[in-house]
């Protein structure tokens, strides 16, 4: 066991009532922290000779003689203070020993048992005794595991190497150090490919080697043709919906602006151009309560362009109509 003096009343303490009265015949009870369970303290650092409990001041309010208070380090204490009539004073709790300079903390104090640590060992856990300790060894050593705890092991090189149908080989020497070389296939986790293209989207392809989709065009988008995918680009150009008499767009695509001319009559500006006129245009629209109203293009006179596309909006009855929604959507 090993003892570390109290940093209460451990050496030349001297106790005082409330009034500043050396504390005669006062009382000095040690429990283990936490409780009413009387624990031993000792009267000097051999850890031998224990302490009365509890410990009775003299007249001066000290511990009697050349005696001390030294704690075993490994238990946390609590101290209660009374009169000698039994009147408590104070008290404190979770009280720990300090070690001495010379001596070791003992492991179940959070130290490692040791007065000394050999320059470069490991440590290794000992249970509660002090650490034990493993030393380099033979230059290019390892600590190695043998299901029990840890040693220093001479390496063992590599003497056969078997990439098996991983796609891999051994492109130096089967001791030693070993590189690779090959590609990993597809049944190992692999890919199967050497290369792969910067940004390119990447396939399955079975147990061969992935395939890829470039970028292509920008603008382009990821199409399914209902087998593989593919770089195309997108059949929706442009929509647009606005108020027909207005022109505020509410939303859109690809629409910068719409111009109103005059009533029901518009034309729809393209933010990018599209690649020619030759498009389709799909559109609809809110109709004013009780009036039915149709949607079409302008005549042969005013056609539409890769960058503008005039409509106007027409009443069944006859005649051009504005109406709260115009929705247009042009495709190619």
């Amino acid at each position: 066991m090993t003892v570390g003096l109290s940093p209460v009343a451990g050496a030349g303490w001297q106790f005082f009532d409330a009034n500043g009265v050396p504390l005669s015949g006062g009382k000095l009870y040690t429990y283990a922290a936490g409780t009413t369970t009387p624990q031993t303290t000792y009267t000097s650092a051999s850890g031998v000779v224990a302490n009365e409990n509890p410990i009775i001041l003299n007249s001066e309010g000290r511990v009697s003689g050349t005696n001390e208070v030294w704690l075993d380090i490994a238990v946390a204490y609590k101290l209660i203070l009374k009169t000698s009539a039994d009147v408590q004073l104070w008290s404190a709790d979770d009280i720990s020993g300090m070690a001495g300079l010379g001596s070791a903390l003992p492991v179940a104090s959070g130290g490692t048992g040791s007065t000394t640590l050999t320059l470069n060992n490991v440590l290794l856990g000992n249970g509660t005794s002090a650490v034990q300790l493993v030393a380099p060894g033979t230059s290019g050593n390892l600590l190695t595991s043998n299901g029990t705890t840890w040693a220093s092991v001479a390496a063992a090189g590599v003497t056969t190497f078997s990439a098996g149908t991983t796609g891999l080989t051994p492109s130096t020497g089967t001791s030693g150090a070993v590189s690779l070389a090959g590609t990993l296939v597809v049944a190992n986790g692999g890919t199967g490919a050497a290369t792969i293209a910067a940004n390119n989207v990447i396939l399955g392809n079975g147990t061969s080697a992935v395939q890829v989709v470039a970028p292509s065009t920008s603008g382009n988008v990821l199409s399914s043709n209902g087998s593989t995918w593919q770089s195309l680009a997108p059949a929706l150009k442009a929509w647009v919906k606005f108020n027909g008499s207005t022109g505020v767009i509410a939303a859109s695509y690809n629409v910068t602006s719409v111009t109103v001319h005059t009533t029901g009559t518009y034309t729809i500006n393209f933010t990018t151009a599209i690649s020619d006129a030759n498009y389709t245009v799909v559109t609809g629209g809110a109709y004013s309560s009780g009036v039915y109203a149709a949607i079409a293009l302008r005549d042969a006179s005013n056609p539409a362009t890769t960058t503008t596309l005039p409509i106007v909006v027409y009443q069944i009855t006859g005649g051009l109509i504005n109406i709260p929604e115009v929705d247009v959507a042009v495709f190619r």
